[in-house]
């Protein structure tokens, strides 16, 4: 999202603002170009480039869930959820957005002296078909009171002839 004067007088100076949204990049580099249109004949447009790695506020590992499977089979998968050091948070409560066909729940986890939550997700869905939801993570800070973990797959029915093989977890 960009702001800026609609006209600049000749010779004159003006400030434009340019903000960025990090959602989705933390822990990543962010490369984000902008394009400023002039009149002036010699320089129609000039190209001003953002870029910076955003710092992640916490690891989710995996950072989505795909559970794959038949109806009757009982399915769920997991999520690990790290706070990081600069980040300091506890979570609060977990819910799903939808709730329509999975469960949610979380426990606290520690691993190599390490504290975090485990997210586990059950798939409650009983009939053949797709499903999309997200795990909303409510957290006490103030910079990132939610944290989302996207939950997709699929039920399928088994092949015809063939014992029902062990679901697909995570990915």
């Amino acid at each position: 999202m960009a702001s800026f004067p609609e006209v600049v007088p000749a010779g004159g100076r003006a400030e434009i603002k340019v903000v960025v949204k990090t959602k989705g990049y933390g822990g990543r580099n962010l490369h984000k170009r902008f394009v400023v249109h002039t009149n002036d004949r010699k320089h129609p447009k000039t190209i001003l480039m953002v870029r910076g790695h955003v710092k992640a506020f916490a690891k989710l590992e995996p950072r989505y869930l795909r559970i794959v499977g038949q109806p009757g089979q009982k399915l769920e998968a997991a999520a690990k959820l790290w706070p990081l050091k600069e980040f300091p948070f506890k979570v609060t409560s977990v819910e799903a957005k939808s709730g329509k066909d999975i469960k949610v729940n979380i426990e606290p986890l520690v691993e190599n002296g390490r504290r975090g939550y485990l997210v586990k997700v059950e798939l409650t869905r009983k009939v053949k078909g797709g499903f999309r939801d997200t795990v909303l993570i409510h957290t006490d800070s103030k910079q990132k009171p939610v944290i989302r973990l996207q939950v997709f797959g699929y039920l399928k029915e088994a092949p015809k002839g063939n014992a029902a093989s062990g679901p697909s977890k995570t990915k």
